[in-house]
């Protein structure tokens, strides 16, 4: 029978009241077939009972003893609803051709005091995937999951045991000191949420504008939400309202969704809850009652106003508005002190009454210890900001009323905090999403466990001490795909690299428990420390002031996102140090000594005269997965800017270098104020992400794109929002295909064949008066592509389309990238492409768009405005200087293609038609080119005189670079120096080992490999030589195609394993000095890196010419300052 006391969906569920041994059957209309099809439905119980209900889904055509297909347990040991999703394939053997067309529910033999139980959205499922098991559902014939599924760990951490503890020995007094530095933290983290020692009333400047942000995107947003929710109890004390679903379910929607009544958990949790809380936690400091009687009683106690004041101190909230009136009125006029804060603590009592009966609501609905709610997967994220962070601040009101234990309980199974117990971790490091999640929420846990007996004390010592245990090990590098810190610096997530998303997020949050850590017993380790601090710094480098490569974005591409200013509160955090610290938290004097190299990184980004940084930090921001934007980290901010520019500390000048990440294959070029990215991908390091509706046509992110990035202003010239030409990331070799043929839904995270992807870097060996002559790179990508109609991908592009004619398109070319101080030279050689007709193959130089009326490019010093028209091909040399005063030179003969006009496009959505005008320079390689090639430099930063005095040098018989090789076998070309101090500096990319050179000062090599040389031409003395193999080399037989293939081994243990690199040079040289990634090496460990092996071993002293780089690992640049035995010139 149906009942309308219970419902998961709609008003009614059906009711099912049974004796011992009763079955309840229910058939449909056809058979489910396959090892996805399964079961999915809710049930409800008013009382809880140790017994199990009987599930079979049956195919019922069979004989009766073979046509169970599975059978599992259901768990009546629980009050409210809870879920099962079940598929076929969990079952310990199935047919061969498994399917199911009847359900059976048998319900106990035994008798227990209820025998009621609510049956709603029951769902025969053609396809069950995420599915959790948990203590209702057990794992049915062992785990479904191995540990790769990280969202699926919940139950099997629940079950393990921590240590026991002593619970009757006196605490000692090391233990009572460790305590206490609990407690400090404790503190800490309260003053994070808001300073205790600072009133609402003195909120100023954008402190106060968070707050307004706060009651309004927030508080007042909460109640109007609240609203929709229908919560209500019966007399007989059942709650109900609108059901409540966790992410991967197909129900529920969000508050701005008008769909249906259902809604998703995580929305209820981070904009009901949590605001809820923070609101009640403000409003029941006694500051603000003091404050607020202070400052509205006269009005209180006037006709005229008292409406007025009410409604002040409510928010504008109708019901608390009318609430309090009726409070007030209990009481004759004039009312006095105690009367006025007698009716704001019953307000606040209201307050906290509906708060708790939202947290019963949200328990009814199956969010408690043991539940999985059908789906944990991204459960973590999409709930747990608000609830654990709402728990936290509400810890004293659940203690007193009896309820902490209950929510610890519940806190403990959704962060799996088993897993900080473990002797010997299964893996090092951990993953972006635990790193912004529950690295904080654990935390968070333990602070609020109860401490009043030796026992609950020693469980806080012993669990705090796991929990640093575990805080360390996740913030280890590793070179194994999980790990989300890489020992090139890079920050992984999704098993590749991911700038501006994820990462940056869980830096900030794994900066503020170093925070909050710092200078007590449970310190993180030096170790840890270091490993954040390092990749702070790494992503200021990377990022002109605040945007980090959009090719690096993973799915979300935006040139223009200024990520850093969210992250400023990570550098805010690393910038202070214990002895700064207050008891309680607050600061104290900041001196220049305390990691005055953070401190400048952080006053460089804090540009209050920035509108995006006002922005931010005037903005109390809500998002789901975490939450970073509290009113304490903002005065927090604000103290530091403060103090250290009382202590006349200047903000950092951007530094100048190159740095190469090849866990990412992506290098950073930088002088001062412009930074320069190139990106690509190989056999380990996929291309691009995407959605259905993220950055569908993302799959030339990763295809050699150059962002030369001048300053964060001129960003907006890369508006792929607006116009935007997918097919023409500046840089990147593609084919010209259609949006439609571009379009890659659900497509994205691929690997190609390619091991020669990455870079190397060489360290200058000249005085500081040259401070030009840096450090260099070189880039190569090489591609073998097959785009083929039936999804069959296997390597890069790929393409979905319904026409014969792209069967079977096969695309491969070879590119490198040369950077010498301002001056990037770029080749590409081998460029093949066969069956892409009607497109055409090209490669992009850049895409600027039209910004304002006075927006211009010049082409051979003509300028050319781009409110007007225009299009040409240059077949004589080029000069061309585009938006932002990049200066292009292009030899003769190469097809530069200018074009400018208005371009029409999609939105990264792939839904939205934008348009917008651009100026647009590409070499077009044809249809089907074979064997076509190119040849390009880039001047940073120049301006018309600059690039035509580039394109003049390079028609002379004296050029400034010159390219000795540009074949299928290498690409070597040569930097001449013309300064006091001459030099001649070469770069080479050896596609092929033992490929023989004539000229300059490595003659060959016996591995693929990228490689940086420079010698002193002043008397030819010293060779100064890098390399590097940048393919990581992994213990691994896998072929990698998707991310998809990647196994227990590729996710957790994995390592690069160790190359051997013979370079043979011109003339005897020897070793002088060793540097890895540019820090020197100490002379005792010289023989590990290199060996320099004689000419003639019976006469060592004559010293030799092949120089053997040994055990090159993790992409490493490995670096031999040589000295020449005999004056010899190179060439």
């Amino acid at each position: 029978m149906t009942s309308a006391k219970h419902y998961k969906d709609g008003f009614h569920s059906m009711m099912w009241q049974w004796e011992p041994g009763d079955k309840l059957k229910l058939n449909w209309r056809q058979h489910l077939d396959g090892s996805h099809a399964g079961i999915k439905f809710w049930i409800y119980r008013n009382e809880s009972s140790a017994a199990n209900l009987s599930v079979s889904l049956i195919e019922s055509k069979l004989h009766r003893r073979k046509n169970v297909v599975i059978q599992f347990n259901f768990s009546l040991n629980f009050t409210g609803w809870r879920a099962a999703w079940v598929a076929l394939r969990e079952a310990k053997s199935l047919p061969k051709r498994p399917r199911y067309d009847q359900i059976v529910f048998t319900a106990p033999d035994q008798e227990i005091p209820s025998r009621v139980l609510f049956i709603d959205l029951l769902c025969f499922a053609h396809h069950v995937i995420y599915q959790s098991r948990d203590e209702i559902i057990p794992p049915i014939s062992g785990d479904i999951y191995d540990i790769t599924f990280t969202w699926q760990q919940t139950h099997r951490w629940s079950l393990i045991n921590p240590p026991e503890v002593n619970g009757t020995k006196p605490l000692s007094e090391k233990e009572m000191q460790q305590l206490n530095d609990i407690y400090l933290i404790e503190k800490r983290l309260v003053n994070w949420f808001a300073n205790e020692g600072v009133r609402i009333a003195e909120f100023r400047g954008n402190v106060l504008k968070r707050w307004e942000s706060l009651v309004i995107h927030g508080f007042q947003r909460a109640r109007r939400y609240l609203k929709e929710l229908n919560i209500t109890v019966s007399q007989d004390d059942v709650i109900t309202g609108s059901p409540l679903f966790l992410k991967r379910s197909q129900f529920g929607h969000g508050f701005k969704n008008a769909k249906g009544e259902n809604k998703k958990l995580g929305d209820v949790s981070f904009q009901v809850l949590f605001p809820l809380t923070l609101e009640y936690y403000f409003s029941i400091k006694e500051s603000t009652i003091r404050d607020t009687v202070w400052r509205e009683l006269a009005n209180i106690n006037s006709l005229v106003r008292r409406e007025f004041a009410v409604k002040r101190i409510t928010k504008q909230d109708s019901e608390y508005s009318e609430f309090l009136l009726s409070e007030l009125r209990k009481f004759k006029s004039p009312l006095t002190h105690f009367h006025f804060r007698r009716s704001l603590h019953n307000l606040n009592q209201g307050k906290l009454a509906t708060i708790m009966l939202l947290l019963e609501y949200i328990t009814d609905q199956g969010w408690t210890q043991g539940s999985a709610m059908g789906s944990l997967d991204h459960g973590m994220n999409k709930v747990e900001s608000g609830f654990m962070n709402s728990m936290f601040l509400l810890r004293e009101q659940l203690s007193k009323t009896g309820k902490l234990g209950k929510f610890l309980k519940t806190m403990k199974w959704y962060s799996f905090l088993g897993e900080i117990y473990q002797n010997n971790f299964e893996y090092s490091g951990t993953t972006a999403d635990k790193l912004r999640t529950i690295i904080l929420y654990r935390l968070e846990i333990i602070l609020m466990s109860p401490g009043s007996t030796v026992y609950e004390q020693r469980v806080k010592l012993r669990d705090m001490a796991a929990y640093v245990r575990w805080c360390n090990n996740a913030l280890l590098t590793h070179p194994a795909f999980l790990a989300m810190f890489k020992p090139d610096l890079s920050c992984f997530h999704h098993l590749g690299v991911y700038g501006s998303s994820y990462n940056p997020e869980a830096l900030t949050i794994s900066s503020m428990i170093w925070y909050l850590l710092e200078g007590t017993s449970f310190a993180l380790s030096t170790n840890s420390k270091v490993n954040i601090r390092e990749r702070l710094l790494s992503y200021g480098r990377m990022a002109p002031q605040y945007s980090l490569p959009n090719s690096i974005c993973g799915r979300f591409p935006n040139y223009f996102k200024a990520i850093l200013i969210k992250m400023l509160p990570a550098y805010a955090f690393f910038s202070v140090r214990a002895q700064n610290l207050t008891e309680p938290g607050e600061l104290q004097e900041v001196l220049p000594g305390n990691d005055t190299e953070m401190i400048r990184v952080f006053l460089r980004l804090y540009e209050q005269t920035n509108t995006k940084v006002l922005f931010h930090l005037q903005q109390a921001l809500f998002k789901k997965d975490n939450y970073i934007s509290s009113i304490g980290s903002l005065q927090i901010l604000q103290e530091l800017y403060r103090k250290v520019k009382k202590a006349e500390i200047q903000p950092a000048e951007p530094q100048t270098g190159h740095w190469v990440h090849n866990f990412a294959a992506l290098s950073i070029h930088r002088r001062k104020h412009w930074v320069v990215t190139v990106k690509g991908f190989s056999r380990y390091i996929w291309d691009f992400e995407s959605s259905s509706h993220e950055n569908v046509y993302g799959i030339y992110q990763s295809h050699g794109a150059l962002q030369i990035s001048n300053s964060e202003e001129s960003l907006k010239a890369y508006d792929v929002q607006h116009g935007w030409d997918w097919t023409r990331v500046p840089g990147t070799t593609t084919i010209k295909l259609s949006l439609h043929e571009l379009m890659t839904p659900k497509v994205d995270r691929y690997y190609q064949p390619s091991k020669l992807v990455g870079g190397v870097t060489l360290e200058r060996h000249y005085p500081r008066a040259c401070p030009k002559k840096g450090f260099r790179l070189r880039f190569y990508i090489e591609n073998d592509e097959q785009l083929t109609q039936n999804e069959n991908f296997r390597n890069f592009t790929r393409v979905r389309n319904d026409d014969a004619v792209f069967e079977k398109i096969k695309f491969n070319f070879t590119k490198s990238i040369f950077f010498y101080n301002s001056l990037i030279v770029c080749l590409g050689s081998n460029i093949n492409t066969t069956n892409s007709e009607p497109y055409r193959t090209q490669t992009t130089l850049f895409q600027d768009k039209y910004t304002t009326s006075i927006t211009v490019i010049y082409i051979n010093g003509k300028m050319k405005l781009l409110r007007d028209d225009f299009s040409q091909i240059l077949y004589d040399s080029a000069a061309i200087l585009d938006t932002n005063g990049n200066g292009y030179y292009i030899p003769k003969g190469s097809s530069a293609n200018i074009a400018i006009s208005r371009q029409k496009s999609k939105a990264p959505n792939g839904k939205t038609p934008t348009e917008a005008r651009y100026a647009t320079v590409w070499l077009d390689h044809g249809i089907n080119p074979v064997s076509a090639s190119y040849e390009y430099a880039i001047l940073v930063a120049t301006n018309v005189a600059g690039i035509e005095a580039l394109r003049k040098a390079q028609t002379s018989d004296s050029p400034v670079y010159e390219v000795l090789h540009k074949n299928s076998a290498a690409h070597v070309v040569r930097f001449t120096d013309k300064t006091a101090s001459p030099s001649k500096t070469y770069g080479y990319t050896f596609f092929k080992k033992n490929v023989r050179l004539t000229e300059g000062p490595i003659r060959h090599v016996s591995v693929e490999c990228i490689v940086m040389a420079q010698i002193d031409r002043a008397n030819f003395s010293n060779i100064n030589i890098s390399i590097s193999s940048p393919d990581l080399n992994y213990n691994t037989s896998k072929v990698l195609i998707h991310s998809k293939d990647n196994g227990i081994n590729e996710y957790f243990y994995m390592r690069s394993r160790p190359v051997n690199i013979s370079a043979y040079l011109n003339r005897p040289v020897v070793l002088d000095r060793v540097l890895v990634n540019g820090k020197p090496v100490e002379k005792s460990l010289y023989g590990h890196y290199i060996a320099v092996k004689p000419d003639d071993p019976q006469q060592p002293a004559l010293r030799g010419r092949e120089i053997v780089f040994k055990s090159l690992i993790n992409g490493e640049s490995v670096e031999a300052y040589l000295r020449v035995v005999k004056n010899y010139v190179v060439h």
